[in-house]
């Protein structure tokens, strides 16, 4: 094979790669794009629920956070929804993704809200087994000091 076939064939395979890394950017993009709605939003069709979560710890986990603690990533990432990921940013510009509600276990809302009403159930998400142990992990440290 000579260096021109060579180089022909590297260059095929970097355009296929770039495409690839390319795509991935743009779906990643998009799932960290997800709209954080808050519990005030999700509670516009799920009183019940919203009620039940309001009498929970979660509820006001936040306030659980003092001095320094409420601007730390570490603490805040557990005490809020969606933090780093498009969601909380901090008490002045995100107040109602405070706390841990909805959104926390179930995923941004805001494609829930805007799908029809037969492709709701489609837009939450359902499999919890590793949301919780994200922040109640016995193996994982806290500074409680």
């Amino acid at each position: 094979m000579s260096k021109m076939q060579l180089g022909s064939i590297f260059r095929k395979i970097f355009k296929v790669l770039a495409v690839f890394v390319l795509l991935q950017l743009i779906v990643t993009t998009v799932v960290i794009a997800a709209d954080y709605v808050g519990p005030n939003k999700c509670k516009m069709c799920h009183m019940k629920q919203y009620k039940s979560w309001k009498k929970m710890k979660h509820a006001d986990s936040f306030e659980l956070l003092k001095g320094d603690k409420r601007k730390n990533p570490e603490c805040v990432k557990c005490h809020s929804v969606g933090f780093g990921k498009g969601g909380f940013v901090d008490e002045e510009t995100t107040p109602d993704l405070k706390n841990v509600s909805c959104e926390a276990c179930h995923g941004a809302g805001g494609d829930h809200i805007k799908a029809a009403k037969d492709k709701k159930k489609a837009t939450i998400i359902r499999k919890l087994e590793n949301v919780c142990i994200g922040c109640h992990n016995p193996h994982k440290k806290r500074n409680d000091s």
